[in-house]
C-alpha cells in the first residue's frame, strides 16, 4: 500500500525531532562525546483486535468447509475485509509467508485433523488452501498411485522404468509414453512444490 503524503509529512517530522534529540542527548551525556547515533521512525496503520487470529481462523474454515475452500483468494480477502472494515487488508494478503508461532499452531490443527501439510512448502494461506484442497479430492480418488520419480540428464525414471530424454524439434526436452510425448520441464513443475 502506498504511502500517504499527510503520513510521509509526518514521517519527515518525526525523523527531524528524533535526530535533534539524538544530537542534544549525545552532547549533554558525558562518555558519549564523538559519538553519532542515528534512529528512524516508521508509522504505520495498527492492526484492529482479533486480526492477528485471522491465519488460524482461515485455516480451520479451509480444513471443515468444501465451499469455503473453493472461493477465489479474492473472495477469502473480501470476507476478511468485510469484518474489518476500518483496516486496509492487501490483495496479496493470502500470499504472504506466515510467521512461525502461527505455522505452529495451524501445523497442531492440520495434525489433529489428520490433514498433514509440510508447512516449509506450505508456508502461505494460498498454498494451504491448495495443499488441503488437493487432500480433499484425493480421499474422494477412486484410483492412487504412489511412485518414486527420478530426474536424470539422459532419462526420467518412473518406478523402476527409465524414459529416455530427447530434445524436439522446439527445443523442448520430452519423454515418449506411448504416442503422447511429454514435456520433462512440465512434468516435474507438475511433481514439484506447490506455486
Amino acid at each position: 500500500m502506498p504511502v500517504s503524503e499527510a503520513r510521509r509529512a509526518l514521517q519527515l517530522e518525526a525523523d527531524k525531532k528524533v535526530s535533534e534529540f539524538l544530537r542534544a542527548y549525545v552532547e549533554r551525556t558525558p562518555g558519549a562525546a564523538g559519538l553519532g547515533a542515528t534512529a528512524q521512525v516508521r508509522f504505520y496503520k495498527k492492526r484492529p483486535k482479533g486480526f492477528s487470529r485471522v491465519p488460524i481462523q482461515v485455516v480451520d474454515s479451509l480444513i471443515t468447509s468444501k465451499e469455503y475452500r473453493s472461493r477465489t483468494n479474492k473472495q477469502i480477502v473480501a470476507g476478511i475485509q468485510a469484518r474489518f472494515p476500518s483496516f486496509h487488508v492487501e490483495e496479496g494478503y493470502l500470499d504472504r509467508p506466515l510467521p512461525k508461532y502461527l505455522l505452529r499452531e495451524i501445523q497442531g490443527m492440520l495434525g489433529r485433523n489428520e490433514t498433514p501439510l509440510d508447512l516449509k512448502t506450505y508456508n502461505t494461506l494460498s498454498k494451504i488452501k491448495k495443499g488441503l484442497t488437493g487432500q480433499a479430492l484425493r480421499r474422494k480418488a477412486n484410483r492412487s498411485v504412489s511412485v518414486t520419480v527420478t530426474f536424470t540428464p539422459e532419462a526420467v525414471v518412473i518406478g523402476d522404468r527409465p524414459y529416455k530424454i530427447f530434445t524436439s524439434d522446439k527445443g523442448y526436452k520430452r519423454i515418449a509414453v506411448g504416442d503422447q510425448k511429454l514435456r520433462v520441464d512440465v512434468l516435474e513443475a507438475l511433481l514439484g512444490k506447490p506455486s
